[in-house]
């Protein structure tokens, strides 16, 4: 994705014009475009802008929980817009797309996990491959906002056992305590998104 976000804001406002257009018209998007367009938002410093278009992704996506860079993206933008209770569910699942994601974000060590991770989205090289302008957008005070989340109690423990079901998934063949497991990971990850939408903002257009 390092490429995906010109410098320049004349051109991130004409590839998000473009996505929005191609997006609408039902473009199956094997690229992944409909990832990029909040943070484009963000790094132009529209956070409006950038709610209102996770809005309309949580609609027109509705089994789509989003990538990790994204999530943390979501993350950040509901924090600055005020909807702390949704942000904190979003940096939840920011966290269980990808475990290396946050620590990185906040400078802290790396640990490589001996786990099952099931999408390349999940490893520890895709977190590292983060574009820098986005790690940028998290400030000192929302940088010491998900620094408290991720030392809590409820993220500590959902971390926790979170890395148990993917250690206990590693080399387990086709089961019922695999299938269990799965849908138990699966829970975890995305449960916490669920029911939660952006209020009082228009849809994109």
């Amino acid at each position: 994705m390092n490429d995906f976000f010109p410098e320049e804001p004349k051109k991130l406002k004409e590839r998000i014009s473009r996505y929005k257009r191609q997006l609408k018209k039902g473009d199956r998007d094997g690229a992944g475009k409909r990832y990029l367009v909040g943070p484009m938002y963000q790094l132009l410093g529209n956070n409006d802008g950038a709610l209102e278009y996770y809005n309309w992704f949580k609609k027109e996506y509705e089994d789509d929980s989003g990538e990790p860079y994204m999530c943390i993206c979501w993350a950040l933008a509901l924090y600055q817009g005020g909807l702390k209770a949704e942000a904190v569910k979003k940096l939840q699942t920011a966290m269980l797309s990808n475990l290396y994601l946050i620590p990185l974000l906040l400078n802290k060590p790396l640990k490589k996990l001996d786990a099952w991770l099931g999408s390349n989205w999940e490893w520890q090289e895709y977190a590292e491959e983060v574009p820098q302008e986005l790690l940028r957008l998290w400030g000192d005070e929302e940088k010491s906002w998900a620094d408290q989340l991720y030392y809590s109690p409820e993220f500590v423990n959902d971390r926790k056992r979170y890395i148990e079901i993917h250690e206990q998934l590693k080399g387990l063949p086709p089961s019922q305590k695999r299938s269990d497991l799965v849908m138990e990971s699966h829970s975890m990850r995305y449960g916490n998104d669920e029911d939660v939408e952006v209020p009082h903002l228009r849809l994109v257009k």
